[in-house]
């Protein structure tokens, strides 16, 4: 185990990562980037202020510092490809892949890989034009009446539907607002289940 360990995040998932990295005797500091309140100042643990968005600057820091591991949380940074580029850079990191993030972060990836592999999964289909899907509902053989936004929606992007107009609302809702969102306007698609 590294003397330094940087972990990334703010939430209580890597508050709780932080926590019991610190209770290794073979951790004498963990720095969480960008943290939160409860990391801020707490035994061996404490806050850094280094830019976690610009990987090459994150490396450098990392090498600068003694950083003997990075241990990336959330699925934005892991779906950019921050575990792949700090490796590629010589520092030792933990997470998947931005390959394998998509497991996480693209539900229509997900649910392919799903059915390819043989892996039970409700039944389902992916639209990017809002009046096809609502061809879908009011023509499917099965409620589908679970909507989701593909992509990474911080858990907020699941609909369960009371009936198949309000499904039909949710896809629409869904698209108009990522529509509007520059980051994902070429991308955004929604399930159906």
């Amino acid at each position: 185990m590294a003397e330094r360990v940087l972990v990334i995040g703010s939430g209580g998932r890597e508050h709780a990562l932080a926590w019991k990295l610190a209770q290794s005797p073979l951790v004498q500091q963990v720095l969480v980037a960008p943290g939160n309140a409860g990391t801020s100042s707490c035994g061996k643990i404490s806050n850094s202020e280094v830019s976690v968005s610009n990987h090459a600057i994150l490396a450098q820091y990392c090498k600068d510092h003694n950083v003997g591991l990075v241990v990336v949380g959330p699925e934005v940074p892991l779906a950019a490809g921050m575990v792949d580029d700090l490796m590629a850079a010589g520092v030792r990191s933990f997470g998947p892949s931005a390959k394998a993030a998509q497991l996480e972060a693209s539900k229509s990836f997900s649910k392919s890989f799903m059915d390819r592999h043989g892996i039970p999964t409700a039944r389902w289909c992916s639209f990017t034009d809002a009046q096809e899907a609502c061809n879908y509902i009011q023509g499917a053989d099965f409620p589908a009446l679970v909507v989701k936004a593909s992509g990474l929606a911080a858990g907020k992007g699941v609909i369960v539907a009371a009936d198949r107009e309000q499904a039909c609302q949710a896809v629409r809702d869904i698209l108009q607002v990522r529509l509007h969102s520059l980051s994902h306007a070429l991308s955004q698609s929604v399930l159906l289940s």
